[in-house]
C-alpha cells in the first residue's frame, strides 16, 4: 500500500513488486525490478528514502530515515526478513541478514554482508568487500568468491519473484481449519424410513400415491429439482460454502464424491428413497444409471460465485 504524507509520495519504477500488506510512506523512490515483501515499512514522513534497482526488501523489514536526511539503499541489495535499516547508505551488491541492525547514519560499502542479527552501531562504518557480524559488528573475514556466486542467485530470485507477483497476482482466500475440514468420510447417507408414523424425514406411498417428507425441522435456503437421464451426468463442482442434501426420487445413479487428492474418491450406487449429505468443499459427479430425478436442498441461499467446477472424468 503507498500513502502520501504532508505532500510527500511515493515513486516506484518498472516491474517493481510491492506487496499489498508492505507499507510505502512519503517520500520513497523506488528503482525498477524491486521486491518489496510482505509486512515491509518504508517510512519518508520526514527523511527520504532511495532504493535501488534491482533490490529486494524482504518480509517485515522496516527502514527509516532521520528527518531531512536519506536513507540510501544501493541496487541489488537484498534485506533479510526482519532487518531494521536507519541507515545513511548501504552500498550496491550487500547483504543485509534476517534481523541485522543498521542503526542512524550508518553506513554498510558495496558488496558488503551483514550477519543475522547484527548491530551496526550509530554512526559506524563497515567497509565494502568484508563479512560483518556480532554487537556490536566487527569485520570477520573479507567476502570470498563463493559468497558472491551464492547471492548473485539470491539476487536472481528475487528479481524473478517480482515479476512472478506482478503477473500472478495475490488472492485472498477463505482457509477452514483443520478440525473444520470436510472429507468424502463426513458424507451421510441415509435411506428414509417408510410410513406414517415415524418422526421426522420419511416416505410412504397409500391409495392415494406417493409422499415424501425429504426435509424435517430444516433452514432450506435453497431447493431445486432435477432429471437426470440415463447415460448422462450432472456436477462436476463443489461449493466453497454450500452444504447441499440430495434425495433421489425417482430412479438410480451412481454418485462419485472426492475430496483433498484427487485420487481419493468414494463410488457408490444412490437408489430410490436414498438421502445424502455432501459437506461444502466436497466435489461430486452424479451419473444416471436409469432415468431418475433427484431433489436437492441446502441450509445456504445459492450463489453462483460459490461453485467451482472441476474435472472428475466422466
Amino acid at each position: 500500500m503507498f500513502f502520501e504524507f504532508n505532500e510527500r509520495r511515493p515513486r516506484i519504477g518498472q516491474g517493481t513488486y510491492v506487496s499489498e500488506t508492505a507499507q510505502v510512506v512519503g517520500d520513497v523512490v523506488i528503482g525498477d525490478n524491486c521486491y518489496i515483501g510482505h509486512g515491509a515499512i518504508l517510512r519518508g514522513d520526514y527523511g527520504s528514502i532511495t532504493v535501488g534497482s534491482g533490490t529486494a526488501v524482504e518480509e517485515g523489514c522496516v527502514v527509516h530515515a532521520p528527518p531531512d536526511k536519506y536513507c540510501h539503499i544501493g541496487r541489488s541489495v537484498t534485506i533479510g526478513h526482519g532487518a531494521i535499516i536507519h541507515a545513511a547508505r548501504v552500498g550496491d551488491l550487500a547483504v543485509i541478514g534476517m534481523g541485522a541492525i543498521l542503526s542512524i547514519y550508518s553506513e554498510v560499502g558495496d558488496g558488503a554482508i551483514v550477519a543475522e542479527g547484527a548491530v551496526v552501531k550509530m554512526r559506524q562504518i563497515i567497509e565494502k568487500g568484508v563479512v560483518a557480524g556480532g554487537n556490536p559488528a566487527h569485520v570477520i573475514r573479507d567476502v570470498a568468491e563463493k559468497d558472491m556466486e551464492y547471492w548473485k542467485m539470491g539476487k536472481q530470485l528475487y528479481v524473478d519473484l517480482a515479476a512472478q507477483y506482478l503477473e500472478k497476482g495475490m488472492h485472498p482466500v477463505t482457509v477452514r481449519s483443520t478440525e473444520d475440514t470436510q472429507t468424502i468420510d463426513d458424507i451421510i447417507i441415509e435411506r428414509l424410513p417408510e410410513g406414517q408414523q415415524f418422526d421426522g424425514a420419511k416416505r410412504w406411498v397409500d391409495e392415494k400415491g406417493e409422499f415424501v417428507q425429504v426435509s424435517y425441522r430444516e433452514d432450506v435456503g435453497h431447493v431445486a429439482f432435477f432429471e437426470l437421464r440415463k447415460g448422462q451426468a450432472r456436477g462436476n463442482h463443489y461449493h466453497r460454502k454450500k452444504h447441499e442434501i440430495f434425495y433421489i426420487f425417482r430412479g438410480t445413479i451412481e454418485a462419485v464424491f472426492a475430496s483433498g487428492s484427487p485420487d481419493r474418491k468414494k463410488i457408490m450406487t444412490l437408489e430410490k428413497g436414498m438421502k445424502v449429505h455432501v459437506p461444502a468443499g466436497i466435489s461430486h459427479r452424479f451419473y444416471g444409471i436409469e432415468d431418475s430425478l433427484v431433489v436437492e436442498y441446502s441450509p445456504q441461499y445459492y450463489e453462483k460465485t460459490d461453485t467451482v467446477k472441476v474435472d472428475m472424468g466422466g
